[in-house]
């Protein structure tokens, strides 16, 4: 899949390469019921891109809305019940959490990785969903940037599109969609690989994209 420089490796969370590389810092991996420590962190490709069609978007929410601290599981970032139903099927197991440790020299806070239907613990999952939180709003959007300009420069597309009151850049590589934005000093990363196996990845990823700003809103 494509990812994330300031919001895999930097910023947000690693959603899936898909062009991009990925690099391993300190990080603590869990899955329902069973956990493990692993480091990581990754990179995240930014860049800018012309407007696409905007789903519905959902009611502004009040400064500050978007949680001071990271979710502490991936059922408060997007149940699995909620990927399974925008994919229009079931994924098997339970989400995968990691969490990796801050990066002070850009702002970082932490970051949280949610990993949706992967068949083995290093394989690509199908979808991918991290979320990061910065010291400020401006380091936030600086890593979407970064990502975005990344993925570009690795061959990708992009394009904008609003969800929520955000306005987020839908990136498409050869093996996959990443949809990236920033609101207030959280950035969101959601990835769908090719695995996944659906009609419109960027439609999937749009949509859970929706979903997991509600969540956290």
């Amino acid at each position: 899949m494509i990812a994330v420089a300031g919001c895999s490796q930097d910023a947000t969370p690693p959603p899936q390469q898909l062009l991009s590389t990925t690099t391993h810092t300190g990080a603590t991996a869990t899955r329902s019921g069973a956990s493990g420590s692993a480091t990581s962190s990754r990179s995240t490709p930014t860049r800018t891109g012309s407007r696409s069609a905007s789903p519905p978007r959902r009611p502004s929410s009040p400064a500050g809305a978007l949680p001071a601290k990271l979710p502490g599981s991936c059922t408060a970032v997007a149940q699995t019940a909620e990927v399974n139903r925008a994919l229009g099927t079931s994924l098997a197991g339970d989400p995968g959490y990691v969490r990796d440790v801050p990066i002070a020299r850009i702002g970082r806070l932490g970051r949280v990785t949610c990993n949706y239907g992967a068949s083995k613990p290093k394989a690509t999952p199908p979808v991918q969903i991290g979320v990061s939180l910065y010291k400020t709003a401006a380091q936030a959007s600086s890593r979407v940037t970064a990502t975005v300009q990344s993925a570009t420069n690795s061959g990708a597309t992009s394009a904008q599109v609003g969800i929520g009151i955000a306005d987020a850049t839908v990136l498409q590589g050869s093996t996959g969609v990443l949809v990236v934005l920033s609101e207030q000093r959280v950035t969101v990363a959601v990835s769908v690989d090719r695995s996944a196996k659906v009609s419109s990845p960027k439609k999937l990823a749009v949509v859970l994209t929706t979903d997991v700003l509600n969540n956290l809103g």
